[in-house]
């Protein structure tokens, strides 16, 4: 089985997991429901872990496929740009996960 990794973009206000396959990397993105600060300062957002907002593959020749959830919800028209940010940085990071990653 393939290992899962996680990664926060706390800019974005955006966490992704991914799962590297031979040709293309799976990923499951998760818009940040809030930040829990932690005893030592540092910062853990907060994830509906279960529930992912979109998921997705980035393929080795840099074509991407994403499946939003029923319902996208955004609290502001400002927060409406940060899924594109969040599918932009997983795009970036298949790049850096797949050796034969060529577009």
């Amino acid at each position: 089985m393939n290992e899962t990794l996680r990664k926060d973009w706390m800019d974005l206000s955006a966490s992704a997991t991914a799962v590297v396959h031979s040709h293309h990397v799976e990923f499951k993105v998760f818009m940040h429901e809030g930040i829990e600060v932690e005893a030592d300062g540092s910062h853990t957002p907060i994830l509906r872990e279960d529930d992912p907002d979109i998921t997705g593959e980035v393929r080795w020749d840099g074509c991407s496929n994403w499946h939003p959830a029923q319902c996208i919800h955004f609290c502001t028209r400002e927060s409406i740009p940060q899924i594109g940010l969040a599918m932009q940085a997983c795009w970036d990071w298949a790049r850096e996960l797949l050796t034969n990653f060529s577009e």
